[in-house]
């Protein structure tokens, strides 16, 4: 996988590349971002002052993963024209449930999907168990896999020296930042499907295939 650079200014270099033929894109196509770059600037600036105001580290927890379902309805929206009207289910639609929605469709890499569950994992454990009060509180497992999916984030990082908590934010941020991006792409893949180029297009395809 090849290491590329995020959108937003002042983020960290990120990998949010995938195996090819694995899904429908496997790496963002930087180029058609252009339109997008304030509103998505603007969105990870936002997402980042509600984190990094989150001192104690259960909110931070709650925060994150609250932080990043926002992100997540911001790129099914992109891709689901009626997507709108699940998001109205509150309670019915869970987290879990639009995780495994946006996995089953195969559009962006699976390990983001990974990260964005194991930061819905985390949140529950904070929230239902009240002997966990910081990240150091979570099992080993739970914790290895959370340095794991970091090191697939930022696979350049060297610092040794770096909190869970810090950890735990930075994989939010690879996930949020992961789902605004390939946005935009979706967004621009939605239009074409619609539009009457791609149904001549295809069309034509299936004209040809049938001769």
């Amino acid at each position: 996988m090849e290491i590329v650079h995020d959108i937003p200014e002042g983020a960290p270099i990120i990998n949010i590349e995938g195996e090819k033929g694995k899904s429908l894109f496997n790496r963002p196509l930087i180029w058609g971002l252009e339109e997008d770059l304030k509103l998505l600037r603007a969105q990870y600036t936002e997402y980042e002052r509600l984190i990094s105001e989150a001192e104690e580290e259960r909110l931070l927890a709650l925060v994150g993963a609250m932080s990043m379902a926002e992100a997540l309805d911001f790129f099914l929206r992109a891709y689901i024209p009626g997507y709108r009207k699940l998001e109205k289910l509150e309670r019915d639609f869970t987290l879990f449930m639009k995780i495994e929605l946006a996995r089953s469709l195969k559009i962006i890499p699976a390990h983001i999907f990974d990260a964005a569950d194991l930061v819905r994992d985390i949140r529950n454990k904070f929230a239902h168990d009240l002997r966990i009060s910081c990240f150091d509180d979570l099992d080993e497992p739970t914790k290895d896999k959370l340095k794991q999916k970091h090191s697939a984030f930022y696979p350049k990082n060297t610092n040794n020296d770096i909190t869970l908590a810090d950890v735990f934010h930075k994989v939010v941020d690879g996930v949020i930042i992961s789902f605004e991006i390939y946005a935009s792409n979706l967004r621009i893949a939605r239009d074409y499907i619609h539009s009457g180029d791609f149904i001549k297009e295809l069309t034509e395809r299936i004209k040809g295939k049938s001769r």
